[in-house]
């Protein structure tokens, strides 16, 4: 239907003859903008623009572009729009900053050059969005940021509460991307994934603002999914200080972490917690002993905040350490009943991880090699010692060696008993005169000394054999005299000695002395052999000559004479012949003479005798000379000189 109407505006009188107006629709919200397009038909060239809104008799905008260009157009609002409104070629009113009371319908009046004017019904819906959104637990209380504590597994009942918002929002909840509910209140149940992202409440009414939201992050009591000791199940040297790590994942709060060895706790650990605190890691500090092979050691995981057990990964400790070695005798043998000839083994005990890959023997601090033909056999942890000799006694040890090192024995003593034997570098001949009494000297290693017994026996060139009575001999032990290895012997064991008193009286008295000894082992195989043989004054030098004589130096070579069987030395005086003065009286210990310094051609006494402890030979004397000087020729020389001169 035909509508006609009669407006004033600005004092003009307008006649408004339109059909049936269009309507249209504009939505905006609060703060943000709307745009009110007007319907232009066919036309283009509008020349009026009015804009009314239901409730107001005047307009609220004009746009008047008549008698003068589209830019230069003069615009006009009222007071309720402010400046909030502006013109937008073609024909639209744009508002911005919208407020609440800018709802409603407006009509937008356009007139044209020539064609007839049209008019427009826009419906503005001004929205008006809620300006905060809470987010309350079950009891309708609000959280801020984080929810209280939950169990994995118990129900969580959040309300999504939005304030303000005309219409009145929608409300949804999401974890990610991921819808959970269409409702303002949520139920789920508390697990490990609602720890991956926040909670999120979104309140909307429109679709051109980003929906209001608020986040909401769970706080969860964790147990531990998993408890590793990081690294292969490896074996331990024992004494050397080692560091294990354990990672706990997946607990929250960060549990308590602990380290047993059987039913003790070990404490000295150190800890430290990722950053979002899923992984906390426990380092020990560990010095394994060897007593600690087979235990069980642990690392165990608690969530003190659950009624769990938690978790605990371990294992079985092998413990490596160097060889533990004791040293023992046969099981069959007496240690203190060991006899020279005997056979004897040894057991070299060992406790080692890993085992020995060598093993080794020594005998006072010398390896011993296996040597059949020497009466030694080593076979591994055995050794063998056949026909055993004095030499064979001393102090053993076994080494064995694996890859944490060297493990040494105890030291054994073999003490290896034998018979009586003389001992080496004594004095065997004696020279002794008739009626003179000697203390012959025989001294026997032997083990045992102390029992050691010794007889004397004499015997002669006639083949007469007596035994010397007790009275003349004297037995005695030294205690521990070292015996060097010049003996064939170890040192540690002593000599016996026994002194016997012999004097001969006449020549059959001459001859050997003979020391046997016997000890609890037995009788010596070879007695000490002593022999007697006269002793006197030596004998007269003979056959002095002179090898060398100049004028100031004489040597003179004598044969020596019969030493009376002791040994002798040799005696030397020299007499000036002129005038009987002793020049010279020196000792030789053989007959070899060398005087210096003598005056030239002088004559000499000289005088010879050998000497022993017997006393002196006889004087043997003979005379000689040194040899004149050369004549001086040198005056004699010049005369004859000076006589062929003249000549």
């Amino acid at each position: 239907m035909s509508e006609t109407s009669v407006l004033k505006f600005r004092g003009e009188t307008f006649v408004d003859s339109r059909s049936e107006s269009e309507t249209t629709s504009a939505l905006g919200v609060t703060g943000g903008g709307a745009r009110l397009s007007c319907s232009l038909g066919t036309s283009t060239a509008v020349q009026l623009a009015i804009w009314y809104k239901e409730g107001h008799e005047q307009p609220v905008y004009t746009w008047d572009s008549r008698g003068r260009s589209p830019e230069h157009a003069r615009h006009w609002a009222a007071p309720l729009l402010g400046g909030r409104a502006h013109f937008s070629p073609p024909a639209a009113l744009v508002l911005t900053n919208l407020r609440g009371e800018d709802n409603g319908v407006y009509r937008c009046r356009i007139d044209f050059h020539k064609s007839p004017t049209r008019n427009t019904r826009v419906n503005l819906t001004v929205i008006i969005p809620p300006h905060r959104v809470e987010i309350q637990d079950d009891l309708k209380r609000p959280i801020q940021g984080k929810t209280r504590a939950y169990r994995e597994g118990d129900p969580v009942k959040l309300y999504c509460i939005p304030h303000g918002g005309d219409p009145p929002a929608s409300v949804s909840w999401w974890r990610g991307g991921a819808l959970l509910s269409k409702s303002s209140f949520l139920e789920i149940l508390a697990d490990r994934s609602s720890l991956s992202e926040p909670l999120t409440c979104q309140a909307t009414n429109n679709n051109l603002t980003v929906p209001l939201s608020a986040a909401v992050h769970m706080d969860l009591i964790l147990k531990p999914l998993s408890v590793r000791i990081q690294g292969p199940k490896r074996s331990f040297s024992a004494n050397k200080s080692t560091e294990i790590m354990c990672q706990t994942v997946g607990a929250r709060p960060k549990p308590s972490v602990s380290w047993w060895k059987g039913s003790t706790r070990l404490k000295s650990t150190r800890e430290s917690t990722s950053i979002d605190g899923n992984v906390t890691t426990s380092i020990l500090s560990f010095t394994p002993q060897l007593e600690d092979a087979g235990k069980y050691l642990s690392c165990k995981a608690i969530q003190t905040n659950l009624q769990e057990p938690g978790l605990e990964d371990g294992w079985k400790l092998e413990i490596h350490h160097v060889p533990i070695v004791n040293l023992f005798l046969g099981s069959s043998l007496n240690a203190a009943g060991i006899i020279e000839g005997t056979d004897v083994y040894f057991e070299c005990n060992i406790k080692a991880n890993p085992w020995v890959y060598k093993i080794q023997w020594f005998h006072e601090g010398e390896l011993l090699q296996s040597s059949p033909q020497e009466g030694v056999i080593i076979s591994n942890q055995s050794l063998v010692l056949q026909s055993l000799k004095k030499s064979r006694s001393g102090i053993y040890t076994c080494l064995a060696t694996n890859e944490e090192g060297e493990g040494r024995s105890n030291k054994l003593l073999l003490d290896v008993k034998f018979r009586p034997y003389c001992r080496k570098g004594q004095q065997v001949v004696y020279n002794i005169a008739r009626n003179e009494e000697a203390k012959i000297s025989c001294e026997l290693l032997a083990n045992p000394q102390e029992s050691v017994r010794f007889m004397w026996k004499f015997n002669n060139s006639e083949l007469l054999s007596t035994v010397l009575p007790t009275s003349k001999i004297v037995a005695y032990n030294t205690g521990n005299n070292m015996i060097t290895r010049n003996d064939a012997f170890v040192p540690g064991y002593s000599y016996a000695t026994s002194v016997a008193s012999y004097t001969p009286k006449n020549s059959s008295d001459y001859g050997t002395l003979m020391c046997i000894g016997t000890n609890s082992v037995g009788t010596q195989f070879m007695p000490c052999v002593f022999h007697i043989v006269p002793a006197g004054k030596p004998d007269p030098l003979s056959n002095c000559t002179v090898n060398n004589q100049t004028t100031d130096v004489l040597q003179i070579n004598c044969v020596e004479g019969f030493d009376g069987g002791l040994p002798q030395r040799f005696i030397v005086q020299v007499y000036n012949t002129q005038n009987n003065f002793l020049m010279k009286n020196a000792t030789f210990d053989t007959p070899q003479f060398d005087f210096t310094h003598l005056p030239s051609d002088a004559y000499f006494n000289i005088d010879v005798y050998a000497y022993n402890k017997k006393g002196m030979s006889e004087v043997f004397t003979m005379q000689t000379h040194t040899l004149k000087e050369p004549e001086k020729r040198t005056s004699k020389f010049i005369l004859i000189y000076f006589a062929d001169c003249l000549k």
